[in-house]
């Protein structure tokens, strides 16, 4: 930028913050720069003000597009997906020459990354130097061996198309493209990826609710994908859920002459069902394949599987919470389910509501052709069909009943805590009871998870632990797992339970938990642990214990004992990625609070399971259970009970669904006068905006988030607010501060032991390094990623993993010296820096 152009710049923040009333120093606050830099920016004595400071101040100042453009040079804007076109500050920069038209269309598929000549090095340099004169100073960095274009992301299509992928607006995304991709990429790898991309997009569009806004979109992606069956299939259900079955048919129709005209071939599968599904919506069947996997490691239960083989239609299989029902009962369907050709269903009840709906739609039924009386459909599309139900979880004798088929070829188990004596009554229900392992069957459990040689090392200490674990299979797979973990230490300091009378100090326990979180809200406790780290160390040395001390109070009922220790152990369970044992607690604090009629604590432990369910990636169950929490904290008038549930479940929703979320979030938590929590909200905020790629008022909310957390005891909430600002960097391209605020962000969250943050922030810095041409260190973050998340038994380790598969390329010594030159590892400046 040059002097006068700075003086202007000077010029319009006097005029911006005068116009808000502001003082320098209230400006700087604001902006989170300092009041020196706001007084020489003013004063005209920086020259050169980098673009991070120009976007803190322009979110700051409130201002408009209009009015931020004024601030900055002239925006390079480049424009790939379609016909190339290059713009600056509005004006078109014509590129004659065709080889430096591919250069540029190359490197803005690869922005703010080095990008090495081909052979002909000395041609590629001669036409690099040529495109950097016409993009002008500053935009094409130019070496001997290959060049690096400086540019924001939001100014390349093809980046701004991945970040709102990225951010999940699909429909957005598709709007960046203007026809077909440029012909200056054809053949590169990285333009084939964002045509599967395109496709992607639209087939996620069309599978969306309101279809009916983005079918042109679709359409237009299918006319430039003419044999692209799963696509093509796609838009006709789309067509005929939007009510316009003519056109689907119309579709049908194009693709199946094409196919035969093109490939002399008839429409395959999908394109088959989908026109099925139109000319016949009711007829619809997707054979449902729903069982669950089965965990390793189980024991059959022979009398079970015995008195379900002999059983009635309908079967209740009953028994204490934790005592195995849904294993076992899952174990039986799977060698059971070649004897229902037309499929399984699986429900896991809980407390849905007309879960009957959901069941029709994953069987094909659209959702708008599902009547009000959903259960008589369902039992009209499973006439005269051979299905296995499996109805696990249920709490009612009303609540299975709509999901009962009518005819007699179904088979239909029940897994409930109770015998739900009303439908043994009036559906002629078979009733199974599931007691407790016997000896032989937990010993054999043991022997499967942790194997043989070493349970019959240590036979003693085995005996001591299955004498006192009372045969509950949750307490056995729970030591046991801890022993698979811990494989060279001895049993006898791994297979621990609590005498029969008597558990680990829960005092100290109510403490150690205040200590992981000192926001949740309290239980009595004695402040017998002094430090964070201290309370880490007792939760590791008492987690059998506190399991096995669990799995007691569930088998003798003990409604409050169950509850107390679901408190004790959340925060244990979740950052240290126990997310299969919390899952279980929290369902077994559900089923207490349920018979202790107390729907506040229903509500909060509905919150708790749904985000133990979205941790092992099951998130329509997630959904469920927070839609529920937030229906009875409404019910309730608690509005704080609702803030902290419209914040944790804001991740599964989409974008600018998420925004209303988390802002109605702060609100509530504003009003309430809670100073942490309005903290975490902001940063909510922050990260539903950075989702639909507003990357200014993401790094505001943020800073705001971060300003506000100063001065209170939420190191976790600060260690979430630097990644987010990290994130936020990234996506821009400023890599430096990205680099800077993950790093600290990723020592808080090792502190804290908080092992999914600490996986998901190593995954990022990977991402930084890569993109900073640092290969090797990105290969270091994305390893180290994938092993914690495959530790942690999360879905996210494949995703990790295949993004070393997808950038393995050849090291360049040289590049990486010069992009470590050009983008240090550290902010030489520091943390004032600006």
């Amino acid at each position: 930028m040059a002097g006068g152009s700075a003086g202007r710049v000077g010029d319009l923040i006097l005029a911006y913050r005068q116009r808000l009333g502001l003082t320098q120093e209230q400006l700087a606050g604001r902006s989170g720069l300092s009041a020196r830099m706001v007084r020489d920016l003013e004063s005209n004595r920086v020259t050169t003000p980098r673009a991070r400071s120009l976007r803190q101040l322009a979110a700051a100042l409130e201002l408009s597009a209009e009015e931020i453009a004024g601030l900055g040079p002239p925006v390079l804007r480049i424009g790939v997906l379609g016909p190339l076109v290059v713009t600056r500050g509005g004006q078109q920069v014509t590129v004659e020459n065709e080889d430096s038209r591919r250069m540029l269309a190359r490197l803005a598929l690869r922005p703010n990354a080095f990008l090495p000549f081909d052979e002909a090095a000395a041609k590629d340099e001669e036409n690099a130097q040529e495109l950097s004169r016409k993009l002008g100073p500053g935009v094409l960095h130019v070496e001997q061996d290959g060049c690096l274009l400086h540019v924001e992301r939001e100014g390349v299509d093809a980046a701004r198309f991945v970040d709102l992928l990225e951010a999940g607006d699909a429909a957005q995304a598709l709007r960046c493209w203007r026809g077909p991709i440029a012909v200056e990429l054809g053949g590169d790898a990285l333009a084939k990826d964002l045509g599967r991309r395109r496709v992607a997009a639209a087939i996620a569009c069309a599978r969306a609710d309101d279809t009916d806004v983005h079918r042109d979109l679709i359409a237009e992606v299918a006319a430039a994908e003419p044999l692209h069956e799963p696509l093509h299939a796609e838009l006709m259900l789309a067509l005929g859920r939007a009510g316009d079955r003519a056109g689907a048919l119309r579709a049908y129709g194009r693709i199946s002459r094409r196919l035969a005209a093109e490939l002399d071939v008839a429409p395959g599968d999908r394109l088959a069902a989908a026109h099925r599904q139109v000319s016949d919506p009711l007829r619809a069947w997707v054979t449902p394949a729903q069982l669950p996997r089965v965990p390793e490691g189980i024991v059959a239960r022979p009398e079970l599987s015995a008195a379900l083989d002999a059983g009635a239609e309908v079967c209740v299989v009953t028994g204490p919470e934790g005592i195995g029902k849904s294993t076992a009962v899952l174990d039986w369907a799977h060698r059971v389910k070649t004897s229902f050709p037309d499929g399984q269903i699986y429900v896991a009840l809980g407390h849905q509501v007309a879960p009957e709906r959901a069941v029709l739609g994953a069987l094909g039924v659209p959702a708008e052709l599902i009547p009000a009386n959903a259960a008589a459909l369902y039992r009209s599309v499973l006439a005269g069909r051979k299905v296995l139900v499996v109805l696990d979880g249920a709490t009612s004798a009303a609540q299975v009943r709509p999901l009962l088929p009518g005819g007699a070829g179904c088979r239909t188990v029940v897994t409930s805590r109770e015998p739900l004596p009303e439908l043994l009554a009036t559906e002629t229900a078979g009733l199974v009871t599931v007691g407790p392992l016997t000896p032989g069957e937990a010993h054999e459990v043991l022997v499967r998870r942790v194997g043989a040689r070493r349970v019959a090392a240590e036979a003693g200490v085995v005996s001591r632990f299955l004498a006192g674990c009372g045969g509950s299979p949750l307490v056995i797979a729970a030591a046991a797992a801890r022993a698979a973990t811990m494989a060279s230490a001895p049993l006898c300091t791994v297979l621990t339970t609590a005498p029969a009378r008597h558990g680990p100090d829960l005092r100290t326990g109510l403490a150690a938990a205040r200590h992981l979180d000192p926001h949740r809200a309290p239980l009595p406790a004695v402040e017998e642990v002094h430090t964070a780290d201290e309370a880490r160390a007792w939760f590791a040395a008492e987690h059998d214990t506190l399991l096995a001390g669990l799995g007691r109070a569930v088998t003798a009922g003990r409604d409050g004992d169950i509850r107390g220790l679901a408190w004790l152990l959340r925060d244990h369970l979740d950052r240290g990625g126990h997310w299969s044992s919390w899952l279980a607690v929290e369902q077994a604090a559900l089923a207490a609070a349920v018979r202790q009629h107390d729907e506040a604590g229903q509500a909060t432990v509905l919150r708790n399971l749904g985000e133990a369910c979205a941790r092992l990636g099951r998130d329509d169950e997630a959904a469920g259970c927070f839609r529920r929490a937030t229906q009875l904290s409404l019910a309730l008038g608690d509005g704080i009970g609702q803030a902290h549930t419209l914040l944790v479940s804001a991740p599964l929703s989409p974008p600018r669904e998420a925004l209303e979320q988390t802002l109605t979030a702060l609100g509530l938590f504003r009003r309430a006068g809670s100073a942490v929590f309005e903290a975490r909200a902001l940063a909510g905020v922050g990260g539903a905006n950075a989702r639909l790629g507003r990357h200014v008022a993401a790094l505001a909310h943020f800073h705001r988030a971060l300003a506000l957390n100063d001065g209170l005891d939420d190191p976790a909430g600060r260690a979430a607010m630097l990644a987010g600002i990290g994130g936020v960097h990234r996506r821009m391209g400023d890599y430096t501060e990205a680099a800077r605020c993950l790093t600290r962000a990723l020592e808080a969250h090792h502190a804290a032991g908080d092992l999914l943050a600490e996986a998901t922030v190593r995954a990022e810095l990977g991402d930084v390094h890569h993109a900073t041409g640092r290969r090797q260190a990105a290969a270091t973050a994305w390893r180290a990623a994938a092993a914690a998340l495959d530790r942690l038994g999360h879905p996210d380790g494949a995703r990790i993993r295949s993004r070393l598969t997808a950038h393995r390329v050849r090291r360049r010594p040289a590049t990486d010296r010069q992009l470590r030159a050009a983008v240090p590892a550290s902010d030489p400046d520091g943390p004032a820096a600006h």
